[in-house]
């Protein structure tokens, strides 16, 4: 599911010289929380690297203080615009509300920016990652 949802996200398809298909965002989203960064060398025509640079720089724009960092968020591309997606932002949002911590997040997709400002986020920080690669808006709430 993961695959389908981000096919078109420039965080994922830049890293993978724009010729990511399902089958290798799936990968990367497979490995992603299991093994290191190394390990998405194979994934992509540059061993890795720009995979490394784009990740190093949003890093570096991650707040320093406690905050949930809603990560990942997707719906199948097929069950969109039904308000699931509504329903996983909102439980992400209850828990740090609940903590009583805001919440972080970052989107390639221009289109989502008004979408979770809906939600309470605003934009903090944008730019264009090092060496080419896609604009992204850092979020908090």
């Amino acid at each position: 599911m993961l695959g389908r949802a981000f096919i078109d996200e420039p965080m994922i398809q830049w890293p993978l010289g724009g010729a990511g298909d399902v089958a290798t965002v799936t990968t990367m989203f497979s490995t992603l929380y299991e093994t290191p960064r190394d390990r998405y060398g194979p994934l992509t025509p540059d061993g890795g690297a720009r995979y490394g640079a784009l990740w190093s720089w949003v890093e570096s724009h991650l707040p320093s203080e406690p905050l949930w960092y809603l990560d990942a968020l997707a719906v199948d591309p097929s069950r969109q615009a039904k308000g699931i997606g509504g329903a996983l932002l909102r439980f992400g949002l209850e828990l740090g509300e609940r903590d009583g911590t805001g919440a972080f997040l970052e989107t390639s997709r221009e289109r989502n920016v008004g979408y979770y400002e809906r939600f309470g986020f605003r934009v903090v920080d944008e730019g264009d990652a090092p060496g080419g690669g896609p604009h992204i808006w850092f979020m908090r709430r």
